[in-house]
């Protein structure tokens, strides 16, 4: 059996599973090959300039951060603030991602298990990849 868990399963759901993967958060290089997914139209220096404000962001918000951006971004040109055929600048991104800085500060949004790269095994914490 496999799981993945974005929450702690505790003691007796930990005991179902042989083992645990915890994986950490992004480093900034692999913050920014996340971005390149999501925010394709930016350029590289960009998109180093966002991995590296993006210190502690999951992919998830990576992602979120990227969708907030472009939605706030069609909403300007839906209401004639920018022109139609235009991409969200980098401040868009950067004002997304101070957003979503705020509010994890205050509880809200924003999963994490701590710093990047692989963090020791353990059971069922959250993160977890079960086997």
């Amino acid at each position: 059996m496999v799981a993945t868990l974005a929450q702690p399963l505790g003691t007796f759901g930990a005991q179902q599973f042989s083992f645990s993967l915890v994986f950490g958060l992004p480093d900034e290089p692999c913050r920014a090959q996340i971005l390149k997914q999501y925010a394709k139209q930016l350029p590289e220096g960009d998109i180093g300039r966002l991995a590296a404000g993006t210190d502690g962001f999951s992919g998830r918000d990576l992602r979120d951060i990227c969708e907030q951006a472009e939605r706030r971004w069609a909403s300007k040109i839906i209401r004639g603030q920018a022109p139609d055929d235009s991409l969200p600048p980098i401040d868009e991104y950067l004002a997304a991602a101070s957003e979503r800085t705020a509010a994890k500060a205050h509880g809200g949004g924003g999963g994490g298990w701590g710093r990047g790269g692989v963090a020791p095994l353990r059971r069922g914490g959250p993160g977890a990849v079960l086997m």
